[in-house]
Order: structure tokens, then sequence, then C-alpha cells
């Protein structure tokens, strides 16, 4: 089946997140609330927020991170910037003597046998975690860790914000680890970023583990799933990692949208071909090669918004008076996301009503009621432009 074929899919795997994630979730949350608040700006800190610091890494787990390992080390040995990988990456960094600076976990089922490592440098790996990550993972880890929670997805999460009001940072989580990685590597203020071993196709790197006072290889056949494949140019994948590129580049273009850094694919056999490619090779001769090879902020927009509005999926951005605000908005039809357009214009404008009626209540000045509303700076989308501006993408 060729990529541009497959139908919508968000249906089913929203359904799947619904009933096999969604309690799951909720029962690690229950579980890591009173470790969580109990060691909260002890051991468990807040995401601190920066200014520019420098480069940033985000390891994948594509075969192509088993030819990296040289120059990871070698950009660790001169200080280039950090490394941020997932837990299903961290112990073989270990083992091929690359330490990341941050280890991100994501999945509410993560396994602590992620973790086998024979030695972890707790002053040099800092875990990035949500509340719904396992307990297990929570207890097993001896150094410092930072938190955040997980917004929208599912109706448990609009409700997270009540117990966990003291973790004021959030996140969308967009199906995919690096897209956390991603995101929390930039308001951190690191950039530009590197992807490393982000292919989302063929078979993934060589991991190792540490038990019985050995090293060993993972057989990543056991546990991957090669049906339903998808042709995608030369290259094969699955839909699941479709799935999983729509989710990292609706966070990617929302981070565009934003001002974000600079992003580079290091990966010269990936599917994600949005952004541009630069080596590890040249990135390690010359640090700041990438500023000839960024593309236009439009060129990147428009490459990623063929992709995702192929596929049904808008990420939609107004300003509500107070601050530039983006949804992914995904639907079965035009009729349905055109819909959900209408109701992000609505919900900006009842907002405006809101704020005005009450001004004229209490017999204020608006500036008074609402300091930080200037409704002069409201800006809708404008629906039939976007739609002409898809079918062109689509069809250009």
């Amino acid at each position: 089946m060729n990529v541009d074929n497959i139908p919508p899919d968000h249906h089913l795997f929203a359904e799947n997140v619904n009933v096999t994630m969604v309690p799951i979730h909720v029962k690690n949350c229950f579980e890591n609330y009173s470790k969580i608040k109990r060691e909260f700006e002890k051991r468990i800190y807040q995401v601190p927020p920066g200014e520019k610091k420098g480069r940033a890494i985000i390891i994948g787990s594509g075969q192509t991170l088993d030819d990296s390992y040289e120059y990871l080390r070698e950009w660790q040995r001169r200080d280039l910037g950090i490394i941020i990988c997932s837990c299903s990456q961290i112990s073989t960094l270990y083992y091929h003597g690359v330490k990341p600076e941050i280890c991100v976990v994501f999945d509410a089922k993560t396994t602590v046998d992620l973790f086998e490592i024979d030695e972890i440098d707790y002053d040099m790996t800092t875990l990035l975690v949500h509340p719904g990550v396992p307990s297990s993972v929570l207890k097993l880890w001896k150094g410092p860790m930072y938190v955040f929670r997980l917004s929208g997805g599912n109706d448990f999460n609009q409700y997270l914000p009540h117990a966990y009001d003291f973790i004021p940072l959030q996140s969308m989580p967009f199906a995919t680890a690096l897209a956390t990685q991603m995101i929390f590597a930039a308001y951190m203020g690191f950039g530009p970023i590197f992807f490393v071993g982000l292919d989302m196709q063929g078979q993934r790197f060589m991991r190792k583990y540490y038990k019985k006072g050995e090293w060993h290889d993972f057989d990543w056949t056991k546990t991957e799933d090669y049906k339903n494949v998808i042709e995608d140019g030369k290259f094969h994948t699955s839909q699941a990692m479709i799935y999983h590129k729509k989710g990292l580049l609706s966070a990617v273009r929302i981070d565009l949208i934003h001002g974000g850094y600079p992003l580079f694919n290091c990966s010269d056999k990936s599917i994600i071909r949005e952004v541009p490619y630069c080596s590890l090779a040249d990135l390690l001769a010359d640090p700041f090669c990438w500023k000839l090879k960024d593309w236009p902020v439009q060129k990147k927009l428009d490459l990623i918004d063929r992709f995702l509005t192929k596929r049904w999926t808008h990420v939609m951005t107004v300003h509500n008076g107070i601050s530039w605000v983006s949804q992914v908005l995904v639907g079965g039809s035009d009729e349905e996301l055109t819909t959900k357009m209408y109701q992000m214009n609505k919900d900006v404008t009842n907002y405006k009503t809101k704020r005005i009626h009450d001004a004229k209540v209490l017999k204020k000045p608006l500036s008074e009621v609402a300091p930080d509303f200037h409704p002069q700076d409201i800006v809708l989308i404008d629906i039939p432009q976007h739609w002409i501006r898809v079918r062109k993408l689509q069809h250009g």
C-alpha cells in the first residue's frame, strides 16, 4: 500500500488509546501522587525554562543510530550541546559511552527493564516524566527528575490539574516521545535541534541492555509488528510509524508557528523529509553549517501541511486577544474539520463577548476588568482561504 492511499487512522487509534492506555494512565497518576507531591522541589522539579543555551540532539530509535555513536561521543567531548533520549535508547547510549543529559519517559506502560545499565550516572542524566508513567520507574530512578503534565487527548487530562495543580507546565501528548523531547528541548532554551536515528522505517537500532554482569543484544523481532507494510518512496514503513510521524510533525508545525528553533534531521534514510537534512559528519566538521542548510519557514510549513492535511489533520492557530493558541484538529471529513474550525473561532468570540459583558456589569473599563485581554489583537481562522491553500498544497 502506498503512503498516500492509507485510510484515516485516527478513529482506530483513539479507540485503542481510550480502551487500553487511559485506564493505565489514570492508575499511574493515582499511584504516583503522594511521591510526586512529597518530593516536589526536593528531587522532582519543574522543567526549567531558559533563553538560548546551545544546541540539542534528540535521539530516535531508527537503525541509523547504530552508525552515530562515534559522532555522539565527539559531540559530548567537545561540549557542543545536550543530548536528549527516551528510555528506549538510554541503556544503549550508556553502553556506547554516551551519557544523555535528559531521558524522557512518555509511555504509561514503560517497563523498568529499559533501565538495565551497569551504572547510571545520576549526576549526568535527569529523568523527564509526567504523573502517568509507571510508579515502578519513579521508584527505580535514584537521581533528579523533571515533571510536567499531559494536556488534552482524553477527558481525564482535563481533570488532572485539580490534583496536580502544583505542576504548572503541561504539554499535549502528540502520540510520540520524540515530540516531547523536541518540545522540552526548545522550552529549556536549546536550539537548533538535530534529530539522530529519526528513520521511522525499516529495522530499529541494535539495543543493548545489562543483566547478570554482562551486556546483551535485544531482539526487536519478538516485539515488532511487520504487518501492514506501507510504501513511502524507496522506504517501507508501517501505519503505526505514519501515525507517529503525524504526531511529530504536528508538534513541529506548532513550534514553527510560535517562533521555535531550527530543526534538522540527521538521518539520510528517513521518511521525515519535511525538515532539512544535516549529517552528523558535517555538523561535527562545522557546528554552524546548519545555517546554510536551513529552509525558509514557509517551505517547511507547506511540506508539513501537505502531509498532515492528506491525513485529515489540520494544525490551526488563532489569537484569542491574550496570546496565540494552536490546536490539532482531526476529522474524518472536510465537513467535520470545518465544523471544528468554526468552533475554534466561536470560542474566541464568546470569550470576547463575556469579557465585554463583565466590564459593563461591573461598570469598569475593559482594560481594568481583563488587563491582559486586547480584543484588537484577535485573529480568527479564515476558513475559506484555509481550504483554498489546502487544495493547492494537496494538488500542487
